[in-house]
C-alpha cells in the first residue's frame, strides 16, 4: 500500500496525496505489467537484492501511460519496513530513442532495397552486353569481310556502305563495353 506520496511523485503521476495514500502500488502499473505480476516481482526482487530497478511504462491517474526509469529500495527498521521508489520520467527520451530506431530500421530497409537494385541492375546489364555482344562482333566480322572481298574494292558505293556499317558497330560495341565500365564503377 502507499503511505506516502510527495509533490514530484503528484507531478508525475497527478494523483493528489489523499486519492493515492492507501491505493496498492499496483495502480501505478500498466494494466499488462499487472497481469504479468511485474509489480510484485519488482517488491520481491527489491526484498531479496536490496534494490530493483525498472524501465517501463507507468500509468498516470488520467489513463495517459509515461516512460518511466526507476529504483525500488526495502526500508526498514527493528517497527516498521516498508519501500521507496524513485523514477524520473524519461518519456520524451524514450519517444526520440524509438523515432531514432524507427528511422535506422527504416534506412536500413531502403538500403537493402538500394542494394538489390544495384545487383539487379548489375545482372541485367551483365546479360545485356552479353547478349548485345554477339551479334556485335558477328557484324563486324562480317562487315570487315565485305570490305575484303574484291567486290567491295570494285564498288566505291559498296565498299562506303561496308566502311559505314563498320564504323558504326565498332561504336556500338565501345558503347556496350563503356556501359558495363560505368556499371562496375
Amino acid at each position: 500500500k502507499i503511505e506516502a506520496w510527495n509533490p514530484g511523485a503528484r507531478k508525475i503521476f497527478g494523483y493528489e496525496e489523499s486519492e493515492i495514500l492507501g491505493q496498492d502500488v499496483s495502480i501505478l502499473f500498466t494494466p499488462e505489467d499487472r497481469a504479468a505480476g511485474i509489480p510484485e516481482r519488482e517488491l520481491r526482487t527489491a526484498r531479496e537484492t536490496g534494490r530493483a530497478g525498472d524501465d517501463r511504462w507507468q500509468m498516470r491517474k488520467d489513463g495517459t501511460r509515461f516512460f518511466a526509469s526507476g529504483v525500488l529500495s526495502p526500508l526498514g527498521d527493528a517497527s516498521k519496513f516498508g519501500y521507496v521508489k524513485i523514477l524520473r520520467d524519461l518519456t520524451a527520451l524514450k519517444i526520440e530513442g524509438d523515432r531514432k530506431e524507427e528511422l535506422l530500421a527504416s534506412e536500413r530497409i531502403r538500403s537493402a532495397a538500394a542494394e538489390e537494385a544495384n545487383r539487379l541492375k548489375d545482372d541485367f546489364i551483365a546479360m545485356l552486353s552479353h547478349e548485345l555482344r554477339n551479334p556485335l562482333s558477328l557484324m563486324l566480322m562480317q562487315s570487315e569481310i565485305l570490305l575484303r572481298v574484291p567486290e567491295a574494292k570494285k564498288s566505291e558505293r559498296l565498299k562506303r556502305a561496308a566502311k559505314i556499317i563498320h564504323e558504326m558497330v565498332r561504336a556500338q560495341a565501345q558503347l556496350v563495353e563503356d556501359m558495363v565500365d560505368v556499371s562496375r564503377a
